[in-house]
């Protein structure tokens, strides 16, 4: 019979070797994936950007973004964006501006990097001017691109900016004061690489952690338990035009664009922006389209999305900005794949069909307003 402290030597060494066993694939998904996703250890400081992606990182150039196999000085379209540029949820080849790189027949450089907002995109296009390519394709995503750039504002490249053009950022002072910490699952998540592979495990045979983003949790149906009320207030702080930092900043994203346009014109460079729907504006829309009925919270979630949206088409009809709104051909796409029986989202980013539908949008815009002296024929 095995005595007491042998057994509980052969539990201590078990924990041991399960911790080895953790730390040596936690090891291993840092150096072989981009996980854990936009965390530290995977970003390098910018002065002007905040960050760029570690080069570390397998399919990162030395520039900190995603083009493995691409030239940023070849390039002849730019593809400026967050995470669903970058093709989050995907390899990069079925990111979108590899698609859009395919469709076109033109080298397409990748500037998308998760997290990224309308203070990074402004740098992004003014380097845009310094570049050989013609064409600069900034793509907004609502849902989050005018919460989150207080941060970046503190930098001193910003300090002058906002001092030379006379902006204001108080608004940054107030959402100090209400910031909200960071739960504790989610700083796991974003610190362990490990914790967000398991998730996406969990996610593609129907499970659900603790905590997590999945594809079930965000059912249009589900608006019971508060979780309909917590991630309408989430949706409401990071677009509400009642908000004083999504006023700030998309008066900040007016200024920027109102000099970013004429500058590319008199390069003779194009400025295009691609409106990218969030998950709730296009399952609404869906939703709309066949009849179905929406929860309530989702619904509005969804219409706060579109306000904001609309409020951008107004200002770019007024100023004469190029512009287009991806989501018909997202609506049509994930109309597709539900037909089909296919899975069209993983949380909020959509898998290689979503990221064909913004390709094939941004295509036959460039196509069919003037692009073909870009993109061929």
């Amino acid at each position: 019979m095995t005595s007491p402290k042998l057994r509980l030597g052969a539990l201590g060494a078990a924990i041991i070797g399960l911790f080895v066993m953790l730390a040596l694939v936690e090891l291993l998904l840092r150096l072989t994936t981009p996980y854990p996703v936009n965390s530290e250890s995977n970003k390098k400081s910018h002065p002007e950007l905040g960050y760029v992606l570690a080069d570390h990182i397998r399919g990162i150039d030395a520039n900190g973004f995603r083009n493995p196999e691409r030239s940023l000085s070849d390039a002849e379209i730019l593809a400026i964006g967050d995470s669903h540029t970058y093709g989050y949820n995907v390899f990069a080849d079925d990111s979108y501006p590899a698609i859009l790189d395919e469709v076109t027949n033109r080298s397409v450089y990748n500037f998308g990097v998760a997290g990224y907002g309308i203070y990074q995109y402004k740098v992004l296009l003014d380097q845009a001017l310094n570049e050989n390519a013609d064409v600069a394709v900034l793509s907004v995503f609502v849902a989050n691109d005018f919460r989150g750039g207080c941060e970046l504002l503190r930098l001193d490249y910003w300090q002058m900016q906002l001092a030379k053009n006379n902006l204001d950022a108080r608004a940054c002072d107030e959402q100090e004061e209400s910031k909200e910490p960071e739960s504790g699952i989610a700083w796991l998540k974003s610190h362990y690489a490990t914790l967000q592979a398991l998730e996406l495990l969990a996610d593609l045979i129907g499970l659900q952690l603790p905590g997590s983003t999945s594809s079930t949790e965000l059912d249009p149906r589900d608006d019971r338990r508060g979780s309909g009320e917590r991630r309408l207030e989430k949706i409401y702080r990071s677009v509400s035009l009642e908000v004083p930092e999504v006023q700030q900043s998309l008066a900040h994203f007016k200024w920027f664009i109102s000099e970013s346009d004429p500058a590319m014109n008199a390069a003779g460079k194009r400025l295009v922006v691609a409106l990218i729907p969030s998950r709730p504006q296009v399952v609404y829309a869906w939703n709309i389209e066949n009849g179905r009925a929406t929860g309530k919270f989702f619904a509005a979630g969804a219409q706060l999305h579109n306000a904001l949206s609309e409020q951008l088409v107004n200002f770019f009809r007024q100023e004469g900005i190029s512009y287009l709104d991806t989501l018909p051909e997202v609506v049509k796409a994930y109309d597709d794949t539900k037909r089909q029986g296919g899975q069209f989202y993983r949380g909020s980013h959509p898998l290689r069909r979503g990221y064909e539908a913004y390709a094939l949008a941004v295509a036959n815009y460039l196509q069919t307003h003037g692009g073909a002296e870009h993109i061929g024929n």
